[in-house]
């Protein structure tokens, strides 16, 4: 395995997820499923990316602030962050790693 045989599956799934963020509303956003809001979710799926990054590319988070939960474009920025965060922890992972 090497980053050009994952990366067109994780863009693939990730590009997914991005368009359904983004045609989410900033109401849909506050809504919840228990103690969770889709905000949360949306916040959580960046901050894992991050933590990946850390703990399978060694590749340390950069000092972000915590967007607000209820900002769509805030956190469609984070989003895209993290995954071009982690995109770039997987490329530079040496192909002997994979």
């Amino acid at each position: 395995m090497t980053f050009e045989t994952v990366y067109p599956m994780w863009e693939a799934v990730r590009s997914r997820f991005t368009k359904t963020v983004t045609a989410l509303t900033e109401e849909e956003l506050s809504l919840k499923l228990g103690e969770t809001s889709i905000g949360q979710l949306v916040y959580h799926t960046g901050e894992v990316e991050y933590i990946f990054s850390d703990w399978y590319f060694d590749q340390k988070q950069p000092k972000i602030e915590q967007p607000s939960l209820t900002d769509k474009e805030q956190l469609i920025d984070y989003l895209a962050a993290a995954n071009q965060f982690l995109i770039e922890a997987m490329r530079n992972l040496p192909e002997e790693k994979w």
